[in-house]
């Protein structure tokens, strides 16, 4: 597995794919995805989402 930055996530799987799939990794609590949070999220279950940490397998890449 590879961990990836949420900017980095975004950038490989577009922002609305992010937000589908954040629920689905760890909690982690990070700078990169508070700052995201206040600037994008518009409502608590994606606020919620954009909390987790974001793992990638490096098949994907």
């Amino acid at each position: 597995m590879k961990i990836l930055n949420l900017e980095d996530y975004i950038h490989l799987f577009g922002e609305r794919d992010t937000h589908r799939s954040l629920s689905s990794f760890c909690c982690h609590e990070d700078d990169d995805v508070q700052a995201y949070i206040r600037e994008r999220a518009f409502d608590d279950e994606l606020a919620h989402r954009a909390r987790t940490k974001l793992f990638i397998d490096e098949r994907h890449q």
